[in-house]
Order: structure tokens, then sequence, then C-alpha cells
């Protein structure tokens, strides 16, 4: 699942997905570091200035040469991204057909993840096994 972004009101700047495959915060971890702004919300780290979306990051120092070409590539992904305050933030289903939920492309999302381990699971869940309560609480007071 990511964020589709919409005023921007409740999604996490850097922790949540919301500008592409992962967390900002992983996808630039050195930026993450010198940020002021780590708890925030994307409506709190930017504003609309001549119906425009300004963004106002804070940092904690001024930027080292190396970090400068790194911010100049943060840039570009956030100019990439629209912030349109008539619309709430929403989770969107990135699998399946159309973006849409299903219970079939939840099942084969997490069928892929676990590589089969929890299909296994789910095919047989009334024969697991687990011990007595009996002989478990006997081998543990005894």
């Amino acid at each position: 699942m990511t964020w589709r972004v919409g005023s921007g009101t409740i999604i996490k700047f850097w922790e949540d997905v919301w500008a592409g495959e992962k967390a900002l915060r992983d996808s630039y971890p050195r930026l993450y570091l010198i940020s002021n702004k780590k708890e925030r919300t994307i409506n709190e780290c930017g504003k609309w200035e001549n119906d425009k979306w300004e963004w106002n990051l804070g940092w904690r120092r001024e930027w080292f040469e190396w970090e400068k070409n790194l911010f100049q590539s943060f840039m570009v992904d956030l100019k990439r991204i629209n912030i349109d305050s008539r619309w709430v933030d929403s989770l969107q289903w990135m699998d399946g057909k159309d973006k849409e939920y299903t219970v079939k492309s939840a099942y084969e999302k997490m069928q892929g993840i676990c590589n089969g381990e929890l299909l296994q699971f789910f095919q047989s869940p009334w024969r697991v096994k687990v011990i007595p309560s009996t002989i478990f609480l006997h081998g543990v007071l005894c």
C-alpha cells in the first residue's frame, strides 16, 4: 500500500511511503538525519504561495558540498508530487487489477511475500499442531 497525496494533512513526510517505492527516510537517509522536521506531515513541510506549493524543509545545519547534489535530486523527486488541498490523503492498494483491493489480491501478495510458507498455513488452518496445555504446563513447572 502507498499513500495518494491530497492535502498532506495525514501523511508523514519522512516516514510514510508516498513519493516512490519507499519512505523518504529510506531513500535519503543522510537528509533525514539532518532534518528538523522528522515527525511532521507533508502539510507541515511546506505552504501555499500564489497558488503554488512551496516546500519549507528545515535543516539542522548548512549543507556539505557533496550533499548539495543529493538535495537537488531530492527536490526533483518532490516536484513530481502534486499537493492538492481539495482532496484528503488516502491509502492506495498497489497490487491487483486497477490497483483495487480485493481479498484475492491481498492473498496473492501475502503468498508472494512469504514464498509459499504462509500458503501452507492458509491451506490447512485447522490442522495446526499445538502442544496440549497440560503437557506444556507440566514441562514448565517440573
